[in-house]
């Protein structure tokens, strides 16, 4: 969740704001990281902890076959500031 002057986004508001605004396909997102090879390691792991490793260098934390969390290269884990955000695209305005 995100907080600013008390105020509260949750991730799924997130998420949807992402889906709609940006119009990004979160079930194409979920087929890109959830690969034949990724099911394969994470049936492995079972339903313990593990880490399993993605496309485009970047590694699933795994627990009790769920992926919780996606981490960057070690080499890029600097924190992401207001100084530093990653760029995105303007949303789209949906004719405006």
């Amino acid at each position: 969740m995100i907080k600013k002057r008390g105020c509260v986004v949750s991730d799924h508001a997130m998420l949807r704001y992402l889906e709609r605004a940006y119009n990004i396909n979160l079930e194409e997102l979920r087929d890109r990281i959830l690969t034949k090879e990724v099911i394969k390691k994470m049936h492995f792991i079972g339903f313990g902890q593990g880490k399993v490793p993605l496309a485009e260098n970047l590694t699933a934390v795994v627990e009790n076959k769920t992926i919780i969390t996606v981490l960057l290269p070690l080499n890029n884990r600097k924190k992401l500031t207001k100084r530093n955000p990653r760029s995105m695209a303007k949303p789209n305005r949906r004719g405006r």
